[in-house]
């Protein structure tokens, strides 16, 4: 279990605060408004961890939401969201996030900074183009983290857990710095929601 922790914390707080943040000051353009959505989103978080700590205490059985969904509706639905969080609820969290990591290597190596696509593959059924597959810098750094980390894991849990420790512990340190060099410069600029954020804290001792 110990192992375990760090995976689900990172899947947390990890691609979703350092990347997603932006998106959503596009969109918000208000940092309470920002934090709010924060607050709802952990607050449905800890309603589905409660839900679903009920229904491993009703039926203690391996399978996860497969069996809670098989057993209150019917097998073909617990079967249906078995391939779902294949293809959607795992794999493509974990390909959002090391091609977010991609992403930030190259911001901090400029020899990884090129734009070129080595392939382009375009997939197409009965003359309809579906997408357009491309492979650059960015998507082979990707697919070397993913394999990396799947090796690490499958050679041995224990190892993978100490690795992923690691970095969820650089992860949260990092995270603090930024925040707290963010805030300070803030402060300096005078900006108004820092300094009622500083009051309140003053405030509170």
């Amino acid at each position: 279990v110990s192992e375990s922790e760090p995976t689900y914390q990172t899947r947390m707080v990890g691609t979703g605060v350092f990347t997603s943040t932006g998106f959503q000051a596009e969109s918000l353009h208000d940092p309470w408004t920002i934090l709010l959505a924060w607050v709802v989103g952990g607050g449905l978080a800890l309603c589905g961890a409660a839900t679903y700590a009920e229904l491993g205490a009703m039926m203690p059985k391996a399978g996860g939401e497969y069996v809670y969904l098989r057993e209150a509706y019917h097998p073909v639905v617990g079967f249906m969201s078995g391939w779902v969080s294949l293809t959607a609820g795992f794999s493509a969290p974990i390909a959002v996030a090391a091609l977010a990591f991609a992403r930030y290597a190259r911001a901090l190596l400029p020899a990884l900074q090129s734009q070129a696509a080595w392939a382009t593959l375009s997939i197409t059924i009965a003359d309809h183009h579906i997408a357009d597959v491309t492979v650059g810098v960015s998507q082979v750094i990707a697919i070397a983290l993913i394999l990396v980390i799947t090796s690490l894991h499958s050679f041995d849990t224990k190892l993978g857990g100490w690795v992923q420790a690691a970095f969820t512990a650089i992860n949260g340190n990092v995270t603090r710095m930024t925040s707290q060099q963010i805030f300070v410069a803030k402060m300096a600029a005078g900006d108004p929601l820092a300094v009622q954020v500083k009051s309140a804290c003053d405030a509170a001792g």
